[in-house]
């Protein structure tokens, strides 16, 4: 009598362990994706704690933030390295998410707005603890045509249901201005 050895698996065997594969692929790219979400969050919130602390120090000789608002302000932030280098592409700041930044200023106080920003990475900076010792010097958070201060009728810190309902799902529409003094 012969015995019937058989080297390699059946279809079956086959088919389960693709499948298996497939499943781990798949909840690995999920994985990845909220890594890379989370680390573009980081990047951002890093970006603007660098520029609110680059340019309270360009500006603390005079206190007066009103050039941010010329023409050139961008030019001359990029020069004097006021921007981090790693924030200019084509003579232009950007951030993370890639997309603009603009700078506005007064006599006391300047805004950095972040232009486009994706829906999720919206949420999450709005949903930002933005009192931490060098963020202290914010006054208002300003998304969809919507001002949040300390005072007043909409209050910092923004709530978890605001943030959903401010950022919209086409982020054209999801500019952020910060305000610091």
């Amino acid at each position: 009598m012969k015995k019937n050895q058989q080297k390699g698996a059946t279809m079956i065997e086959t088919l389960s362990v693709l499948s298996i594969i497939a499943v781990v692929a798949i909840s690995l790219f999920s994985v990845i994706g909220k890594i890379y979400d989370r680390y573009k969050q980081s990047e951002v919130v890093d970006e603007i704690r660098t520029l609110q602390k680059n340019i309270k120090h360009r500006y603390a000789a005079d206190y007066n933030f009103s050039e941010l608002s010329q023409n050139d302000a961008q030019t001359k932030l990029i020069e004097e390295k006021v921007v981090p280098g790693y924030m200019v592409l084509d003579n232009q700041v950007v951030h993370a998410y890639g997309s603009t930044v603009d700078f506005e200023g007064t006599e006391n106080n300047y805004s950095i707005t972040f232009n486009n920003v994706s829906k999720q990475g919206c949420v999450e900076l709005l949903m930002q603890d933005w009192v931490v010792s060098d963020m202290s010097d914010l006054i208002q958070i300003k998304v969809a045509g919507k001002t949040y201060t300390w005072k007043g009728a909409t209050k910092l810190p923004i709530t978890i249901s605001d943030a959903f309902e401010l950022c919209k799902d086409d982020e054209e529409e999801n500019d952020i201005e910060w305000t610091f003094q």
